[in-house]
């Protein structure tokens, strides 16, 4: 009997290829991965100039934030809230200008959208900040140098980008010199600001001083005041006063001589004064007249001018020289 052979699904000889269907080539622009895809962006020099100056007005700023600062914390600072809104402003500034330039260094997006807005902001310094301004944004809205903040590495890029990566190197030269002018311009603004502002923050803080130095004297006065109504005269001296209760805060702490914000406060008797007789238990050697003055611990420094009381209640000043004792009728009054 003859036996049929099996009847497979499939007749195809077993050392038949299998065809794939070939892939359509590669848009024009379309990207094409590349072997050395993780190599880094070289940064322009225009760039790391930018950094740079960055790197150098952050701290400037926050030195200038710190200096203000301490500036509305002495006495007689005046408007403390606007002092201290400047320092807060100028702190913010110069921690954005540091964050700034790690990014631009970094070639980070975030690098360029702070540099983007703090040079959107100077346009409104008009004329050096506008000018300023206006070339830095012309050259980051440049296609190149957007795509070297784009964070993708230099594998990633179609030829075309490829060309505009190119222009922006081949560029850099003109760009460094640019922005290198911008640098001298920065530089010398914030120097004449520096100028400006560090003998200004000086004489504040000699003012103050000044408006201290005053109002512990007319402390002086008043505790003279309350001595004289129990003692029947006046103390020849701090000490006394203290001793009497007086004068009781720890400012007033001290020998014959107490300093307080850069000047020295003394009491003595006054040229002309007696020492009263018989005057009550724990009075002894109160005086008939005082003298009191406030001189600056370094002239120039802590303070420009001297001042001096007495039992006349008035307080006079002198711009010379230390106030003579007694006070003499031609001394000048404090308005």
């Amino acid at each position: 009997m003859r036996r049929n052979r099996p009847i497979f699904a499939c007749n195809r000889p077993p050392d038949a290829h299998i065809l794939l269907p070939l892939l359509p080539p590669p848009r024009q622009g379309e990207h094409t991965p590349h072997p050395t895809s993780n190599q880094s962006l070289a940064r322009p020099g225009a760039i790391t100039l930018l950094a740079v100056l960055q790197f150098i007005g952050g701290p400037v700023l926050i030195a200038s934030a710190v200096a203000v600062g301490v500036a509305a914390a002495l006495p007689g600072a005046g408007n403390v809230v606007a002092t201290v809104s400047v320092a807060i402003a100028l702190l913010v500034c110069g921690v954005l200008e540091l964050v700034c330039g790690i990014g631009l260094w970094q070639l980070k997006r975030y690098g360029r959208t702070i540099q983007l807005a703090l040079s959107w902001v100077g346009l409104l310094g008009f004329p050096a900040g506008t000018f300023v301004s206006i070339v830095i944004l012309v050259y980051l809205y440049r296609p190149g140098v957007k795509l070297l903040f784009s964070e993708r590495s230099a594998g990633q890029f179609t030829a075309e980008e490829a060309a505009q990566l190119a222009a922006v190197s081949r560029g850099s030269l003109g760009s460094v010199i640019a922005v290198a002018g911008i640098g001298i311009i920065v530089v010398a603004v914030t120097g004449i600001a520096a100028a400006l502002a560090i003998p200004g923050l000086l004489r504040a803080s000699m003012s103050g001083n000044e408006e201290a130095a005053i109002g512990a004297l007319r402390t002086i006065n008043l505790a003279q005041s309350r001595y004289a109504e129990r003692c029947m005269g006046y103390a020849p001296d701090l000490a006394a006063l203290r001793r009497t209760g007086q004068l009781v805060s720890n400012e007033w702490l001290g020998d014959a001589t107490v300093t307080q914000n850069g000047y020295k406060l003394s009491v003595e008797p006054e040229g002309t004064a007696t020492v009263v007789r018989n005057p009550p238990a724990g009075c002894e050697g109160a005086v008939s007249k005082y003298f009191a003055h406030a001189d600056p611990e370094t002239v120039g420094t802590t303070g420009t001018r001297y001042f001096a009381t007495d039992a006349r209640g008035g307080i006079y000043q002198s711009a010379v020289a230390l106030i003579s004792n007694p006070i003499p009728g031609t001394a000048t009054p404090v308005p």
